[in-house]
């Protein structure tokens, strides 16, 4: 791999490990550990193998971030996989692999983010409409970053602080009120297309939830000490979704009855 360095200025070392935890965390939870549990549930059936395909999904996803740590403290750059692909392949393959990021991964997730939470506001607060939501949302978060990376680091930390909270409040809530029938009537595993395909089916909804992990690289140019806090913030990060979705797990079977 070219190991070349920049040739013009390089950006201000401002984020430390927290700051990429918060920004994996806060990339990675999201509307997926709402949606993928339930369908896990229908594909296993099982509590007990539900867990461990989701523990499975933790460790494989540890497995892939120490390469990523690797990339990450050989070749501090800003734009993270742009970064390596122009690195190892060159120029031509680089700008491939930027625009591809950028108009295809990066603008329609971040659109189609947008759209759900222009709607989800539009049911909460009774007014309005979402694609007035949606505007305000783009010209909020256009504000934010030009108001430069401190401000931004603030922010995504506070709101990861707030967004774990109210998770480990559900958690709390489900603890409180369910009563463990899962666990003491747990249903047999037996898929209807087979074990193979039920847990092949499952693991991708998993590995689909931790989306976003490879994010924080795109910061590594702006982390201090990249060698030694790019796999720290990498591996931390994944533990700590990987936890966080096990205790939402277990916290909804707790719950069901």
């Amino acid at each position: 791999m070219n190991d070349e360095r920049h040739s013009g200025p390089e950006l201000k070392k401002i984020l430390g490990p927290v700051d990429g935890v918060a920004i994996i965390v806060g990339v990675s939870v999201g509307a997926g550990i709402l949606g993928a549990p339930g369908l896990i549930a229908g594909y296993l059936g099982n509590a007990y193998v539900m867990l461990a395909v989701w523990v499975f999904g933790g460790v494989s996803v540890a497995l892939s971030t120490v390469i990523l740590a690797e990339m990450g403290a050989m070749l501090p750059r800003a734009g993270g996989k742009y970064a390596y692909v122009r690195a190892a392949y060159g120029d031509r393959a680089g700008c491939f692999a930027g625009w591809a990021e950028v108009l295809f991964n990066r603008s329609f997730t971040g659109a189609l983010k947008a759209v759900l939470i222009g709607q989800y506001l539009t049911t909460l607060i009774g007014r309005g409409s979402p694609g007035l939501y949606v505007v305000l949302l783009v010209v909020g978060y256009v504000v934010l970053h030009l108001r430069g990376l401190r401000a931004g680091k603030r922010f995504q930390n506070v709101t990861t602080v707030i967004k774990v909270a109210l998770l480990l409040a559900v958690v709390a809530t489900a603890f409180v009120y369910g009563n463990g029938t899962s666990w003491t009537a747990a249903t047999s595993f037996a898929p209807k297309h087979g074990a193979f395909l039920a847990i092949a089916l499952a693991y991708q909804s998993v590995f689909f939830t931790f989306y976003g992990v490879e994010t924080s690289l795109q910061m590594s140019e702006e982390l201090r000490d990249p060698g030694r806090n790019v796999p720290r913030m990498l591996l931390y990060g994944a533990a700590s979704v990987t936890v966080i979705y096990l205790l939402m797990n277990v916290a909804f079977l707790h719950a069901m009855t």
